[in-house]
């Protein structure tokens, strides 16, 4: 009897745990599409890009996570890998659905392209760690 007490505990707590993503399952990548921007103007849009993605991200989101965290790679500074804390499975979609928002109705931003791509953490996208991923 008390072996199937137990058993229930661990089974039941295990069922309630929060499900942790690896690294890997959390980043995806937005591209902008450059034109004659110079490299000052293209590190001015990219800051602000990001502040409206945070405050647009942290105004939708019912979560005391924090938001995705964000790297700029590429030799033209084209890409920006995000990291999500959770909902990775979703991802791509709350990307889109972030950028839209934060793009519709303004010409200051670029064009932005989205992927279906997986990216492994490493030095040429994002390596966050912490506690809101599990080990690869």
């Amino acid at each position: 009897m008390n072996k199937l007490i137990l058993f229930s505990i661990i089974a039941f707590s295990g069922c309630n745990a929060a499900e942790k993503y690896t690294a890997s399952d959390c980043i995806t990548r937005i591209q902008f599409h450059w034109g004659d921007e110079s490299g000052r103007d293209k590190a001015t849009i990219i800051s602000a890009f990001m502040d409206d993605f945070i405050k647009q991200y942290t105004s939708e989101a019912d979560s005391e996570l924090p938001p995705p965290s964000t790297s700029v790679q590429g030799s033209d500074r084209e890409f920006i890998f995000l990291q999500y804390t959770e909902n990775c499975d979703a991802k791509i979609e709350t990307t889109k659905s972030i950028v839209d928002q934060i793009i519709k109705g303004t010409i200051s931003y670029p064009r932005v392209s989205f992927t279906e791509e997986s990216f492994e953490p490493s030095d040429s996208t994002i390596m966050i760690t912490g506690p809101y991923w599990k080990s690869e």
